[in-house]
């Protein structure tokens, strides 16, 4: 529009024409600013959303479930997983709706990284029985399937990053190095690896800070 109504008019007249591209980048530049602005604040407050979420309904019993209990693990996510995922879909399809190409993706990423961190977050809050960990993977699952249909390659680590969370609650004690080595966990930094291995049962008694520093050496 601006090349067919707006610069013919200005033809007899170099200056006004530059003038008028300069008004176009300085109001483009100024609705990209907007634009980014209104996305941020929209990324932050729906992940803020998500962790008061997980806050509320992730319960620490999620994860320490008896074995008489009525719910058995196997039977589904847990309550926080399943109202997370919906909040997250819910924005991820808003996202589609009023963004496109780059712009989508990129919003798409950091909604599922972020998601990706409220969960480590709220894994990092319980305590996880071995029975728990079958819980957990259910969980990790959901969200797994979530971020799939994301489509976006690039949150392909963050995906393997939350099995490798499940997998260190899964495996028995000799086999969590191995876990570890094998999946990004081998990246995450030190105290957030040991703040993972300490919500592990069978790691939150005698001798622990023992066995938890052979893991991370």
């Amino acid at each position: 529009a601006f090349a067919a109504h707006v610069l013919p008019c200005t033809s007899a007249d170099a200056a006004e024409g530059v003038r008028c591209r300069q008004i176009l980048r300085d109001a483009t530049m100024s609705l990209e600013a907007s634009v980014s602005s209104v996305l941020r604040r929209a990324l932050t407050s729906t992940l803020a959303l998500v962790e008061a979420v997980l806050r509320a309904e992730q319960r620490r019993a999620d994860y320490r479930p008896r074995e008489d209990a009525p719910s058995a693990p196997g039977a589904g996510c847990t309550p926080g997983c399943s109202s997370a995922c919906s909040l997250v879909r819910r924005e991820a399809s808003r996202a589609r709706s009023a963004l496109d190409g780059r712009n989508v993706d990129g919003y798409l990423f950091a909604l599922g990284a972020g998601l990706v961190d409220a969960v480590l977050a709220a894994l990092r809050r319980c305590t996880i029985s071995q029975l728990g960990a079958v819980v957990v993977l259910a969980d990790v699952s959901e969200y797994q399937a979530l971020l799939s249909e994301f489509r976006v390659d690039d949150l392909e680590p963050y995906t393997e990053l939350l099995r490798g969370a499940a997998n260190l609650f899964l495996v028995p004690l000799d086999h969590v190095r191995s876990v570890i080595q094998e999946s990004p966990l081998h990246d995450l930094d030190s105290a957030a690896l040991q703040r993972l291995l300490e919500c592990r049962e069978d790691l939150t008694k005698k001798h622990a800070k023992e066995r938890i520093a052979e893991f991370l050496a």
